[in-house]
């Protein structure tokens, strides 16, 4: 989240004008109709940006994302393979789920 307040002003990415709506829970961030993902377009637009984000929070402040997956409660991670199937052709099923 701090890489996309920081970034967010030169970067236009389709989720920065919703960055205050952002649920903190992942599913209702991902899925619900009224969403940050559905405002910004829609799961297909918004995963063309996905992966740069993902790569930036990453190199940007390694440990920090590191603890904040290893965070993640147990519940969400089928939420969380879910989103892996979010891709820029559409939505597929991630490995073993489905």
């Amino acid at each position: 989240m701090r890489l996309l307040v920081r970034d967010c002003p030169g970067a236009n990415w389709r989720l920065c004008p919703y960055l205050d709506q952002f649920p903190a829970a992942a599913d209702l961030f991902l899925w619900r109709a009224d969403g940050p993902i559905a405002r910004a377009g829609g799961a297909k637009l918004v995963s063309a940006e996905a992966n740069a984000i993902v790569e930036k929070a990453i190199a940007a402040e390694p440990i920090e994302e590191l603890h904040a997956g290893s965070t993640t409660p147990r519940s969400s991670l089928p939420c969380s393979r879910l989103a892996m199937g979010l891709t820029p052709g559409g939505v597929r099923h991630a490995s073993g789920v489905g």
